[in-house]
């Protein structure tokens, strides 16, 4: 009888893992430990955080390797019962947060670079002179 019912787990493992979809999937994952979001806590949370994350990746530029449009692509508007993730595609989905720029961080670097000078000033020794030390700008015009 523990012969039946432990075949029987394992097809039904089987089945399972066949319909199983890992919606932030990549070509070089390990396949291994998949995590349905219906079995987590909060599966809500999980998937929003999912969702938050595509689309702050979706904010780079185009063809910037922080983008990852074709993971982006897999996540679904909504999530079913077979919708999961492979741990190793997760934390690669996840990874990095902190070097995605916003719109708004975009902007500003943009601002920075802006020069203030007219066209024929030219600025050396920005801010201390580099023989002296002295504190200052030498305009060459």
């Amino acid at each position: 009888m523990s012969k039946s019912r432990s075949s029987l787990e394992q097809s039904e493992t089987t089945k399972r893992q066949k319909t199983a979809v890992c919606i932030i999937h990549r070509t070089d994952s390990n396949l291994e430990n998949f995590i349905y979001l219906h079995e987590l806590d909060n599966p809500e949370d999980r998937f929003g955080y999912i969702c938050d994350v595509r689309n702050r990746r979706l904010e780079q530029p185009i063809g910037s390797a922080n983008r990852m449009q074709t993971v982006c692509d897999q996540v679904p508007s909504k999530f079913d019962g077979n919708h999961g993730y492979h741990k190793d595609c997760y934390q690669r989905f996840t990874m990095n947060l902190n070097r995605l720029k916003t719109a708004a961080q975009t902007v500003s670097s943009h601002e920075r670079r802006k020069s203030t000078r007219s066209p024929s000033e030219t600025v050396l020794f920005e801010p201390n002179c580099i023989f002296c030390g002295k504190f200052g700008r030498k305009k060459v015009k």
